[in-house]
């Protein structure tokens, strides 16, 4: 079954678009040429913005689903699997009891009907991506093709438990709210090569070519094997507008569904737990009573357009 948007966009949604706008600077837009920042081993703690971006558990994006309006607030499915995520302990002790429950469901729509517009929308998601050699007329490093980025605006991505049990035995991934978000960008995508100084891609060949003697003896070092070892991380930083369709169940046995997104930024880490910054690039930033960017309002002007026409993704 699929949830559409509606086919006009309401005072209230146009409202908070224009909220959205204010306070915006675009900073760089081209994703995948010129001036980005190649951290050095000594100012990764700079590379920054002002913005908390949320990680995606089930549980952040369980709130996540009503700051965006996905589902009505006479949903008593929504409401009860909303509890179930958040408030599981009350679930098992009072969601038999119809009486009870029902008085606890009731408060429950008045928090988020009350508390919804200070829900996250704002949040980072991690892609795993590999290196391969370091350029050093672009002082670069090349993506491995298998993993390059090239003009994509759509991403799959998973809440970071997706796998985690549920409250109830009925809680399977596939019967509760959405695990997995279909991000799509208001504009096109592409990274194909990640900006490094030299001193850092040579540290980082070495650690990499001394794993790889640790792992292989003699004649069994190769060069894909030596390639297959330059993990680095993609995180992407990313403000969701609202929400497209309910896709049903895809590839990983959860629950999915379409978010239109604008990409204020990304990061490039050596380890998944983000303490190696390699490269970083805003697209915007937030400034007191700056001008509104000619760019940004052209992306918020697209996410307007799609809205307008239903919500249907092309």
């Amino acid at each position: 079954m699929a949830v559409m948007l509606s086919c006009v966009v309401t005072s209230t949604a146009q409202a908070q678009l224009e909220l959205l706008l204010d306070g915006y600077e675009e900073k760089y837009y081209n994703h995948d040429e010129g001036p980005g920042v190649a951290i050095k081993k000594n100012d990764a703690g700079d590379a920054r913005n002002d913005y908390i971006y949320e990680v995606p558990t089930v549980a952040a994006l369980s709130y996540l689903f009503w700051a965006v309006n996905l589902y009505n607030l006479s949903n008593n499915w929504a409401i009860d699997h909303f509890m179930q995520i958040n408030e599981c302990e009350l679930y098992r002790t009072y969601g038999s009891d119809e009486l009870e429950w029902s008085e606890i469901r009731d408060a429950t729509r008045v928090f988020i009907r009350e508390n919804s517009g200070d829900f996250p929308t704002r949040f980072e998601f991690i892609i795993p991506i590999k290196l391969e050699d370091y350029d050093t007329r672009k002082k670069a490093f090349k993506i491995q093709k298998e993993y390059e980025i090239v003009s994509l605006r759509r991403f799959e991505v998973l809440a970071k438990d997706y796998k985690g049990p549920g409250c109830t035995y009925e809680m399977h991934p596939s019967h509760t709210l959405p695990r997995s978000l279909v991000l799509e960008f208001s504009r096109p995508f592409t990274l194909t090569h990640i900006p490094m100084s030299e001193d850092v891609a040579n540290e980082f060949i070495k650690k990499k070519a001394l794993l790889l003697k640790r792992h292989y003896k003699g004649g069994q070092v190769s060069r894909d094997r030596m390639y297959n070892l330059r993990d680095a991380y993609l995180l992407l930083k990313v403000k969701i507008f609202t929400h497209g369709k309910l896709l049903g169940v895809l590839s990983y046995d959860v629950q999915s569904v379409q978010m239109l997104s604008i990409l204020e930024g990304f990061e490039i880490y050596e380890d998944s737990g983000g303490e190696n910054l390699f490269y970083e690039q805003n697209y915007t930033t937030s400034k007191t009573n700056s001008k509104r960017s000619t760019l940004l309002n052209e992306q918020y002007k697209a996410l307007r357009e799609r809205s307008e026409l239903g919500g249907i993704l092309h």
